[in-house]
C-alpha cells in the first residue's frame, strides 16, 4: 500500500532490436521520526538492484503483462520543497540477466536453433519460453570439421547467432504473469 500511494509514473518502453525497458517514479518524503534515518521507501527491500518486477494492467477483467523486468538502476532526487523529492527505479527486461556474464564455451554438433534453444532454457527460473523459429538453411557442423564457439554473454551470443540469418532476438513479456517470450526468428512480419 505504501508504494502505491507514492507512486507517480510508470513508463514502459518495447522493442525488438534492443532490450525493452521500464521506468518508475515515486513521490516521497519524510513523514516523523523515524524517516529521520532515510526514507521508507527508498530502505524497501523490494526496490533494490536485481529484483524482478513486473507490471500488469487489467482491462475488462483480463491481466495484461506490461512488462517483466530486472532493476538495473536507482535514482534519488531530493527536493528543498515538501513533497517534491523523487525516487526513481529503472530496469529493463528479464534478458538483462543474460548479459552479466562473459562465458568461453563450445557447442560441439549443434547447430544455431539447437544452441538457441539450449541458451533460452538455461534461464527457466525467468519464465522464458523459447519460440526458435529454425532457419530455412542450416549448415549442422561436424565436430571434425568445426565446432561453435561462444565468446561474450548469452544474450550478446543469441543475437550474434540471429545477425547471420537478419533474424532478431528478443525477450517479449507475457502471455501469463512472470512468463515471457523469447523470440529467436526473422523479424515479426517479414
Amino acid at each position: 500500500p505504501t508504494m502505491m500511494e507514492a507512486l507517480s509514473t510508470v513508463e514502459v518502453s518495447h522493442s525488438d532490436d534492443r532490450q525493452s525497458g521500464f521506468q518508475i517514479m515515486f513521490s516521497i518524503g519524510r513523514s516523523g521520526p523515524l524517516d529521520l534515518i532515510d526514507y521508507p521507501l527508498v530502505a524497501n527491500s523490494l526496490l533494490k538492484p536485481f529484483n524482478r518486477v513486473v507490471i500488469i494492467v487489467t482491462f475488462n477483467g483480463i491481466p495484461r503483462v506490461l512488462m517483466d523486468g530486472v532493476i538495473t538502476h536507482l535514482q534519488m532526487s531530493p527536493s528543498d520543497r515538501p513533497g517534491a523529492s523523487t525516487f526513481t527505479i529503472t530496469g529493463e527486461d528479464v534478458s538483462v540477466m543474460m548479459d552479466r556474464e562473459e562465458k568461453s564455451m563450445q557447442h560441439p554438433a549443434q547447430d544455431e536453433t539447437l544452441i538457441a534453444l539450449k541458451l533460452i532454457g538455461s534461464y527457466a527460473q525467468y519464465g522464458l519460453i523459447p519460440m526458435v523459429i529454425p532457419p530455412l538453411v542450416i549448415d549442422p557442423p561436424i565436430p571434425i570439421e568445426r565446432v561453435p564457439v561462444q565468446q561474450g554473454t548469452d544474450l550478446q551470443y543469441l543475437k550474434q547467432m540471429a545477425e547471420r540469418y537478419a533474424y532478431v532476438f528478443y525477450v517479449k513479456p507475457g502471455p501469463a504473469p512472470l512468463t515471457n517470450i523469447a523470440y529467436w526468428g526473422p523479424p515479426e512480419g517479414v
